[in-house]
């Protein structure tokens, strides 16, 4: 992978590891763990603030890097704790015919740099899972481009392919989902039923959903969900599939009661036309 090589294959190459172990390794890349993690990110007892967004699909022709620095200057501006990103964080390679002539940077190396050079920092710590673009890279060439970007950033953290929960307090907890179906004939359709499938137990309290592009907030089975919208214009293959592009994120403030519930929230879209 050149300069973006990981730790991982730095052993491989200085043979300080044995053939089992790279065995190993080859079968976590034909079979990758798709287990949701769950993380502890307390930000706060009584009140947090965070910025939430998804797709920003660095290395796409279609980008909108202005955009992307708005929103940073506003999350900076706004004081959020910490951002999320609900997947694509790369444009990938090869989704289907002619997708390469959709792209600006090409392979999984221009794209981590991309994403290295180009996602603003402010400070604040940035978690994200990758999405269907960015695990095209791990598909044809093994390459999990969210471990390469987190080694590479010290602001950045990767938690896992398509799905995450953060505990954000005792009893309040955010999932970052990047699902897998195109977009419904009615926006809320595949929320309200990625909702419905939650089984009591398994429920977060907020479930903030990428890959869609689009941006809708709703209250559901005691859910705050949130599409989390995108920072890519239309692209012609999404302008033929009579597919729209939100461009925007939120910033979501939630004050606690002592037992760490939701007592109540506030929602800042930061909206793009």
């Amino acid at each position: 992978m050149g300069e973006n090589i990981s730790k991982l294959e730095k052993l491989i190459i200085e043979k300080d590891i044995t053939d089992a172990q790279v065995e190993a390794i080859i079968d976590q890349i034909k079979n990758p763990d798709l287990t949701p993690k769950t993380f502890k990110h307390y930000w706060g007892t009584k009140r947090i603030r965070i910025g939430l967004m998804s797709d920003t699909h660095i290395g796409s022709k279609y980008q909108d890097l202005s955009v992307l620095e708005d929103i940073f200057k506003r999350f900076k501006k706004e004081k959020v704790e910490a951002i999320y990103i609900a997947g694509d964080i790369t444009e990938g390679y090869n989704m289907r015919p002619g997708h390469s002539f959709e792209c600006s940077l090409h392979g999984a190396d221009e794209q981590i740099k991309g994403v290295v050079d180009n996602i603003p920092s402010n400070k604040k710590q940035i978690y994200f899972i990758t999405g269907d673009h960015d695990h095209s890279h791990f598909k044809r060439q093994g390459i999990d481009v969210g471990i390469h970007i987190d080694e590479r950033r010290k602001d950045m953290h990767y938690l896992g392919m398509f799905n995450a929960t953060i505990k954000l307090a005792k009893n309040t907890s955010l999932m970052l989902v990047h699902p897998a179906k195109g977009t419904a004939y009615a926006i809320s359709y595949h929320p309200q039923k990625m909702v419905e499938s939650f089984s009591g137990g398994e429920k977060p309290n907020i479930l903030a959903i990428g890959h869609y592009h689009k941006i809708e907030n709703l209250f559901y089975r005691n859910i705050h969900v949130y599409q989390t919208g995108c920072i890519q214009s239309q692209t012609g293959w999404m302008k033929r599939m009579n597919l729209s592009a939100h461009k925007g994120a939120w910033i979501v403030d939630l004050f606690l009661k002592e037992n760490g519930t939701i007592d109540k929230l506030e929602n800042k879209l930061l909206a793009y036309y």
